[in-house]
């Protein structure tokens, strides 16, 4: 409470005055609010972002928040959510916010949130083709197609030959007029000149596939430039080439089928962007464009079977072979030399010319169909042309009668023996064979032959049955190097009796059997028992080459009369019969054989190869005791194709056989 009093000179002093109450303020406000936590960034486009945070306090009360956006104040809010706006897409930005007080007393920055605004999405074209099959034939008209005006000259429709001689088609493949760019004029339609021609825009948003289609010439000089099939997704701001060819592909029409399947869903434009050689002889031109729509044939044709080859000359060889099936049809076959395509053919056949005398080649082919699905190569067929001299050739390869050993052969094992006595055709001796233990009932030749320059390989023989049951047989088995094949089988009841002499003649036509540089030979018993027999004597291996030799044959020459020969008794052996079913396999195949079980199980490995030699799926199995051995083999992972499988075991055994995975 204050007074005052007046006082004058002499000191006296007047009443008090009335009393002031004062009461003195509180300190001054500096308690900064809480720091805003949890800020989150939500909602994001191209251009904006929600930002939202937890609520500051304060000792008197928080007023508002500033929102920062990459260090500067944008905005100064009172509750605890902002959109920041005007955002360039695809952009990263940083913000915090802070809190403050009526003192302004400012909290620390809450949390960093780091925001990149999306990219902006560019849409396909719009309007244009929306029902499919859309075709143009281009019939003196551009239909919905557009000339670009980014380019240096335009396409022309045309009917008939182009102006230019040695280059450009002689007439439309669809009606009478197709498109195309004259090359000539030096400085106008060359060198370097660009010419773009646009599609409509097509409409795929509710297709399940696409395919474009049409065909081109490009017939002219080497020095031709370039041609691109080019699409946009994005309404023509950027183009993306999916289909090119340079150079000259020739006095012909082609047909081209390209998938636009990754593009359904959308709207595309499509364009033709020639660009000009060096010269005035390179007139480009297309034709009958097609789009079809719906689900996507990806179902390869089957593979060509049983290729041949006929009429062997110093410069030419006819090829036939049975033909492919497929879905929707089969358009063609591609006959590949020495791996590399020679042409494409609509039949079964054709003739290949301008071949090199004397010379070997490999002949393959395979199917396609209308949308370029293509499928496995056919069986190889190995071809050597005639000697310009033309004159016959007939190489003994080898000649054995066994009278002074196995000569040529390898023993194959316990079920093999040098035998002397009156079942031998020539001479005193012979080699029998029993049983059906895989190689241990099977002679071998010791050595490989080179068969590359022959055309023919005749094998000749005689042999003597000696209680083979009805159905019994033996083998005539060859490898190419990629393992032993049947390719003869001589059954007991139907091709020959018991107690009975025979001759075999076996051709092997290089248009039919694989011919190469390290050819062996083997002949394998597939009886029953110790007791089967045969007897096998006077081989001989020939090569040929413009020469005829006798047909294929097993001939009764004789029989034997009387009791059984002293042939000494082996013991029991099982081993062979490399089996493979179902063929074609799809997914699984079993495998069945016989094993050499001993005294002492065995391991066994399974090995597939592919047709480069490379192992792709590899198996084993070990202390194996049972001599039946079966299994169902995965081959889900393999590709459709041709592979050889090849078991092989601790005892030595070693079997090939073909796989065709479908």
């Amino acid at each position: 409470v204050f007074t005052v009093i007046a006082r004058d000179a002499a000191g006296n002093e007047s009443a008090t005055s009335n009393g002031v109450n004062v009461t003195t303020q509180d300190p001054p406000d500096t308690t900064a609010p809480t720091t805003p936590t949890n800020l989150v960034a939500s909602n994001t486009t191209e251009t904006t972002t929600d930002l939202s945070w937890t609520a500051s306090t304060d000792n008197v009360g928080v007023t508002g928040y500033d929102v920062l956006q990459d260090g500067g104040v944008i905005a100064t809010v009172l509750g605890t959510t902002y959109q920041a706006t005007g955002l360039t897409q695809n952009t990263s930005y940083v913000f915090v916010v802070r809190a403050r007080d009526a003192a302004d007393n400012v909290s620390a920055n809450s949390n960093v949130v780091n925001v990149t605004t999306l990219e902006s999405v560019v849409t396909g074209c719009s309007g244009g083709v929306t029902t499919f099959p859309y075709s143009e034939s281009f019939e003196n008209t551009l239909g919905a197609w557009t000339q670009s005006t980014n380019d240096d000259i335009n396409w022309s429709i045309n009917s008939g030959t182009t102006p230019s001689q040695g280059t450009g088609p002689s007439a439309a493949i669809d009606g009478s007029f197709y498109m195309y760019v004259e090359a000539s004029g030096n400085g106008t339609g060359f060198p370097n000149m660009r010419a773009i021609l646009n599609s409509p825009c097509l409409d795929l948003t509710n297709e399940q596939g696409a395919t474009f289609s049409f065909q081109y010439h490009m017939f002219g000089s080497n020095d031709f430039g370039s041609i691109d099939l080019e699409i946009s997704d994005d309404d023509g701001q950027t183009w993306t080439s999916i289909w090119n060819r340079t150079g000259n592909q020739g006095d012909q029409w082609l047909q081209e089928n390209i998938d636009l399947t990754p593009y359904i869903g959308g709207s595309v434009q499509l364009r033709f962007n020639r660009l000009t050689g060096g010269t005035w002889q390179a007139d480009f031109a297309f034709d009958d464009v097609n789009m079809t729509t719906g689900a996507p044939d990806t179902t390869a044709p089957t593979v060509p079977t049983n290729l041949i080859a006929n009429n062997i000359t110093q410069t030419t060889v006819d090829l036939s072979w049975n033909a492919s099936t497929d879905n929707v049809g089969v358009t063609g076959y591609d006959v590949l030399q020495d791996g590399v395509v020679l042409g494409t053919v609509t039949g079964t056949g054709g003739q290949v010319t301008g071949l090199t005398a004397n010379t070997s080649y490999v002949y393959e082919v395979r199917a396609i169909d209308a949308v370029g699905n293509v499928s496995a190569n056919s069986n190889a067929v190995n071809v050597t042309t005639l000697d310009n001299s033309g004159g016959p050739i007939n190489d003994l390869l080898l000649g054995n009668f066994f009278e002074t050993g196995f000569e040529d052969w390898l023993d194959g094992g316990g079920d093999c023996s040098r035998y002397s006595g009156s079942r031998s055709a020539e001479g005193s001796f012979s080699i029998f064979l029993r049983d059906n233990s895989g190689v241990a009932s099977s002679m071998t030749t010791a050595s490989s032959y080179d068969l590359t320059s022959y055309d023919n390989v005749e094998v000749k023989f005689s042999f003597f049955a000696n209680s083979m049951e009805n159905g019994e047989d033996f083998w005539l088995r060859y490898d190419d190097g990629s393992g032993f094949v049947t390719i003869a089988a001589y059954v007991s009841g139907s091709d020959f009796s018991n107690n009975t002499f025979n001759d075999v003649t076996f051709n092997m036509s290089a248009s039919q059997f694989n011919l190469t540089s390290n050819g062996r030979f083997r002949i394998q018993c597939d009886a029953s028992g110790n007791g089967d027999r045969i007897y096998i004597d006077a081989f001989t291996i020939r090569g040929m080459a413009n020469t005829s030799s006798a047909p294929n044959s097993v001939i009764e020459t004789g029989t034997l009369l009387g009791g059984q020969d002293d042939v000494e008794t082996l013991a029991d052996s099982f081993e062979g019969d490399f089996k493979l079913f179902p063929l074609p396999a799809a997914n699984y195949v079993n495998i069945s054989l016989g094993l050499d079980i001993e005294e002492e199980p065995i391991d066994v490995e399974l090995n597939v190869y592919d047709l480069t030699g490379k192992v792709v799926k590899r198996l084993q199995w070990t202390n194996i005791s049972n001599p039946i051995f079966e299994k169902e083999i995965d081959i889900s992972k393999l590709s459709q194709g041709v592979y050889m499988m090849g078991i092989t075991s601790s005892n030595g055994m070693n079997e090939m056989q073909k796989l065709i995975k479908k």
